[in-house]
């Protein structure tokens, strides 16, 4: 196989997947830091570079002169998108979550995976990749069982030689097959099946609330001013995230905020996580505002004020008729020059995306109103 990033990105392209630029580690004051240069990145080295793909997955592309020009100087990162756009998904196992583990048992009861394109991850997980069955393979995390994601269509994965934050490398496994396998029938059933309950006791739904960066690192920065000493917080704190449909990542900010508590205790919190009703208790639905309403009565004052100024700053713009596109790139310039603390490309990106999304709605609305009035 090939060796550089771009020797490795032509080759995919030349197999027809499509690929994407995504940021890589730098050394920052003697440890590995995402080149987006924020700190506190929640996928360091991982995810797109919005100055090449401002429109992420959708700007990937097959064609070797755009993927040249994206490698052919820059270190990147490989992403390889998966879905019908390049003819494949893959199953990925996280020995972190019991993703092996829980792999061995699905394999034990239907029978192994065949052989196929296997990737190594540089956080000791492995990608097992498929040939697309047609229709829509729907990604997922930790639906068909704990530690096992799907990345099928309108997702992507992380490809050899890629580096990871660890310090670790992305490489082909010792028992990659050359010839892409089709999936197994009782695996395709497993990702394709309704929504199910895993081994964590999670209900797997698109949630009412829409998962992304921003409002992630909003319940973060909640979380953080909220104290995890109390009983009856620690019960409002699991049943407002188990409220939002998330899942496995869900549980993640759960766990990692009552981890600060001495009172931690693993199988308190599964047992706990798995007798939430979808956030309902003795008839009352406690919801993200719950979460977000202790984080204020601890000081919370609602997130980062670069947010809300960039949010004005974009929605001045778009009002005043500036292309989206246009305007997400002088929201970026603002923001690398002005920002203090400057936060990632990607939640710019999401915050312009958020409030283009909104202002096309007034204009719609608006456009609607005037035409009944005629």
């Amino acid at each position: 196989m090939c060796q550089t990033v771009l020797d490795c990105a032509m080759h995919y392209s030349s197999l027809g997947l499509a690929v994407l630029p995504l940021h890589y580690p730098i050394k920052y004051q003697s440890q590995l830091v995402c080149s987006c240069r924020n700190v506190e990145c929640r996928s360091p080295a991982k995810h797109p570079t919005v100055r090449l793909v401002p429109n992420g997955l959708k700007n990937a592309s097959a064609d070797a002169s755009v993927v040249e020009g994206w490698f052919r100087n820059q270190p990147w990162n490989i992403g390889i998108v998966t879905g019908a756009t390049s003819g494949v998904f893959a199953l990925d196992v996280d020995p972190r979550h019991g993703g092996d583990n829980s792999l061995s048992d699905l394999e034990a009861q239907n029978g192994a995976l065949p052989k196929t394109w296997r990737f190594l991850t540089g956080g000791g997980g492995h990608h097992e990749v498929f040939r697309h069955p047609g229709g829509v393979i729907p990604s997922s995390v930790s639906k068909i069982a704990l530690g096992l994601d799907v990345r099928g269509d309108n997702g992507y994965i992380v490809a050899p030689p890629s580096k990871h934050i660890s310090g670790g490398s992305y490489s082909i496994a010792p028992d990659f097959h050359p010839d892409l396998a089709d999936a197994p029938e009782w695996l395709l059933a497993r990702i394709c099946s309704d929504p199910c309950e895993d081994a964590g006791g999670t209900i797997h739904t698109s949630g009412p609330v829409g998962r992304n960066e921003v409002e992630e690192k909003r319940i973060r920065s909640a979380l953080q001013c909220i104290p995890a000493d109390n009983r009856d917080v620690w019960l409002r704190i699991g049943m407002a995230l188990h409220w939002t449909g998330w899942g496995f990542p869900a549980r993640s900010f759960w766990d990692d905020w009552f981890r600060t508590s001495s009172k931690f205790d693993p199988r308190d919190q599964d047992k706990t996580w798995r007798s939430f009703g979808r956030g309902r208790q003795t008839g009352r639905i406690v919801t993200l505002g719950t979460l977000f309403a202790l984080a204020k009565t601890n000081g919370w004052r609602g997130g980062s004020s670069n947010n809300k100024l960039i949010a004005h700053a974009a929605g001045v713009l778009l009002a005043r008729g500036i292309a989206p596109h246009a305007c997400l790139d002088l929201v970026m310039e603002f923001n690398a020059n002005h920002g203090n603390p400057d936060i990632s490309e990607e939640e710019v990106a999401a915050i312009v995306a958020f409030v283009a999304g909104r202002e096309f709605d007034k204009r719609a609305k608006r456009h609607e109103a005037g035409a009944h009035h005629v």
